[in-house]
């Protein structure tokens, strides 16, 4: 085996470790939601939008290892979220 694909399986098993858990898989979500991937990284002023600029792109490269390397372990990351924000909004709701 070559060092290169050695760092490979060296990254998917380190990646797999991490989303093999529900507990990993809201950690890995809450830390792309903090990097603001799914925001816009516009600022008022320049080096604001470098700084929101700069951490986005560090979110998004972590999101696109793990749909590369473990797109099912993703997507399944995916419907965790979306049901945790759905029971979150549901509760918000009904709340008196």
């Amino acid at each position: 085996m070559t060092p290169e694909v050695i760092a490979a399986e060296i990254e998917r098993t380190d990646a797999k470790t991490v989303l093999s858990t529900p507990e990993g898989r809201r950690w890995v979500w809450a830390l792309l939601e903090s990097a603001g991937v799914w925001s816009s990284s516009f600022e008022s002023d320049a080096l604001g939008m470098a700084f929101t600029s700069g951490r986005r792109e560090v979110g998004l490269e972590v999101m696109r290892r793990l749909q590369r390397l473990l797109p099912g372990e993703y997507n399944l990351m995916v419907v965790e979220a979306a049901k945790a924000m759905a029971e979150a909004q549901m509760r918000e709701q009904l709340k008196p």
